[in-house]
């Protein structure tokens, strides 16, 4: 009936081509189904976006503000979709009030455009240098986005732990030790801190 997925995927990063996600939103509404699209990193790769498609039978899309912008605290994000599934949505959730202030800086940083160009800019930048860092220490499975990087390692449990001993902290998780999600690094300084500790860790 339905087929949700997060596009970029969290936490691998994995993409799926807007060709592909219309094929299979296509398929769905053929026999009254749905595809459900959560594009919370899209911001990142906006050409990947199924918003172009909006209204289009059996397409939800879900749009989360928090994540490229980093005003999680807004909590601003969008549904996506024709007006007969928007309508039962509406009266499923009541009333989502959402303040002015909120609607406001939302406006703003979307209008903001050159801003979003640099941001992308300098993310990217950010994750080529932590890549080269996770590559130098031997790690070679690195997927993602320009906000996290998920590398397949050895014994990855340990190595979560020795660098939370150095109070480096990144995601583990309880169904993989191979895996590890690491966010982009902040300065020089920290990048030094992580290639130091990875050194001493893998």
């Amino acid at each position: 009936d339905a087929v949700a997925i997060c596009n970029p995927n969290n936490p691998d990063g994995r993409l799926f081509h807007p060709d592909e996600l219309e094929a299979a939103r296509a398929k769905l509404a053929e026999r009254g189904g749905w595809l459900i699209v959560d594009e919370a990193y899209t911001d990142l790769a906006p050409e990947f976006s199924l918003a172009r498609y909006a209204g289009a039978p059996g397409l939800i899309v879900l749009r989360s503000f928090g994540k490229f912008y980093g005003l999680a605290g807004l909590r601003l994000g969008a549904i996506i979709a024709s007006e007969d599934i928007l309508r039962p949505i509406s009266n499923l959730l009541g009333v989502w009030p959402v303040s002015g202030l909120a609607l406001d800086i939302g406006k703003r940083a979307y209008q903001d455009t050159s801003w979003q160009v640099s941001t992308r800019a300098r993310l990217d930048d950010a994750r080529r240098r932590l890549d080269e860092i996770l590559v130098g220490t031997g790690i070679k499975e690195i997927h993602g986005t320009n906000l996290f990087r998920f590398v397949e390692c050895e014994d990855a449990h340990l190595i979560w732990r020795r660098l939370a001993e150095r109070g480096i902290y990144v995601r583990r998780f309880s169904w993989s030790n191979q895996h590890l999600r690491f966010g982009l690094i902040a300065n020089e300084a920290a990048e030094t801190r992580l290639l130091e500790a990875l050194s001493l860790s893998v």
